[in-house]
């Protein structure tokens, strides 16, 4: 029998342009954006998908992220609302279309 301790999540964080740190991920602005934030995902965390929208806990079980794990993946969020999740292994690119146009998140984990 194996015991995991779960990873506790930092606490919420506003980003601004350039290099954010929060965890072990690094999140990488193009522009600076009012309302940003990133933080560990909620129970009510939905994001619109192609064909609708899907609870975080959905897509993480889709994407094989067991619950241990889940606490410390950034969630990227526009004016309290989930926006965009980190959901692989190596790094990914959030495009997020606001008022003021778009802006590219970088994404990439430090460490493993």
């Amino acid at each position: 029998m194996t015991f995991s301790v779960a990873q506790s999540a930092p606490p919420e964080q506003t980003l601004h342009l350039g290099e954010n740190h929060w965890g072990d991920f690094t999140l990488t602005l193009s522009d600076e954006v009012e309302g940003l934030t990133v933080r560990s995902w909620r129970r009510s965390d939905r994001l619109t998908v192609e064909n609708g929208s899907r609870s975080l806990k959905r897509l993480f079980l889709d994407s094989g992220i067991s619950p241990l794990h889940r606490d410390i993946l950034p969630v990227v969020c526009l004016s309290g609302k989930a926006c965009g999740v980190y959901l692989n292994e190596e790094h990914c690119t959030l495009t997020l279309s606001t008022d003021s146009g778009t802006i590219n998140i970088m994404i990439t984990r430090e460490k493993y």
